[in-house]
């Protein structure tokens, strides 16, 4: 008799297992649109914040590489600028020199 009650105790102890797993798999269908929206939600909040880093990390690099493009390129023309700025500095100097020869022929041939 015992036995039989343990059974049949075990047989509403299984029903009722089988009855809460059913009645838990029904609110996971309910809950599911919800949860699914909730954690695409905190995806998208997730994906959102990594493009932003990547993005901040791109244009970095970026800022960098153009940086240093820019100021070897100016530095090459700096360079060429300060060599053309000297040759014309010398050639205007023989210029003065030359015009300062030709008006003091002038100046001596009428004079004579």
């Amino acid at each position: 008799m015992i036995r039989a009650k343990l059974e049949e105790i075990d047989k509403k102890m299984n029903r009722w297992q089988e009855d809460n797993v059913l009645a838990v798999k029904e609110e996971i269908k309910k809950e599911s649109p919800a949860l699914t929206k909730a954690i695409l939600w905190e995806l998208d909040q997730i994906i959102v914040e990594k493009v932003k880093q990547v993005k901040g990390a791109i244009m970095e690099s970026v800022t960098e590489e153009v940086s240093r493009q820019v100021g070897d390129a100016l530095k090459e023309f700096k360079e060429e600028s300060e060599r053309n700025f000297q040759r014309v500095g010398k050639f205007n100097l023989v210029c003065l020199f030359l015009s300062s020869l030709a008006l003091a022929g002038l100046v001596l041939l009428s004079l004579r």
